[in-house]
């Protein structure tokens, strides 16, 4: 029995003495959507917020919507099982890609480098927009509930 209580006592001070990650280590918190639609929408809100703290130099909080991005990018290959094989391992190359530029995104923020920032976004912009092609429209729909307009995916 004691055995047992001191188990329990480790475990629970293990938990309350574990290292937090920090918000750069985060990406996402919250809701993570279930859909193709709900996840494609959530990139591209962080996508705008992405680009306006970038266009209001806030180069300190880029580290938090490139990550977001990436770990919502994380996320399509699972809910894309209805593209071809060609296409799903371009969707995992850019998915990796994208990991890639948060990455270098949170050094040139971290490094206060506007011009940098502004460059790296530009390229994952053009992986988003990579991706974006590999669907059609009606795939990426929202409906606002996390669910695709259509069909749960």
């Amino acid at each position: 029995m004691k055995t047992k209580w001191f188990i329990i006592a480790v475990f629970i001070a293990g938990i309350a003495l574990a290292p937090s990650l920090n918000a750069s280590e985060k990406g996402l918190s919250g809701k993570v959507p279930n859909t193709l639609g709900g996840i494609w929408h959530n990139i591209v809100e962080k996508q705008k917020e992405l680009g306006d703290i970038i266009k209001d130099k806030k180069l300190d909080k880029v580290h938090e919507a490139a990550f977001a991005i990436r770990d919502l990018a994380k996320l399509l290959p699972d809910k894309s099982k209805d593209l071809s094989a060609d296409n799903q391992k371009k969707l995992k190359s850019w998915v990796d890609g994208i990991a890639d530029s948060a990455k270098r995104l949170d050094k040139f923020g971290d490094g206060d480098d506007q011009a940098n920032t502004e460059k790296e976004a530009k390229k994952l912009d053009t992986l988003l927009k990579s991706i974006e092609k590999l669907y059609t429209p009606e795939a990426l729909k929202y409906d606002g509930k996390g669910t695709h307009s259509d069909q749960s995916l």
